[in-house]
């Protein structure tokens, strides 16, 4: 309009990546606690160990994955 070239915002960028990051964290935290709920309320004649290893090695796979929300901390 007034033939001004846009500018980037650095800090913008890195807050969406900041972002980005957060929400995969928060997402893998909520997957995690609700796997471990699951399994709370089941009951002893229904526990499959080795099913229960298996998705144990899933869920560390995933998230040796996310090497990028190493640094975010989930409390």
């Amino acid at each position: 309009m007034f033939e001004l070239e846009p500018s980037e915002y650095k800090l913008l960028k890195e807050c969406q990546v900041d972002l980005k990051n957060a929400k995969s964290m928060w997402d893998a935290i909520a997957m995690i606690n609700y796997q471990y709920k699951d399994w709370q309320e089941q009951s002893w004649k229904r526990i499959n160990a080795d099913n229960l290893q298996e998705k144990n090695k899933l869920c560390q796979a995933q998230l040796k994955n996310m090497k990028e929300i190493r640094a975010f901390k989930g409390y």
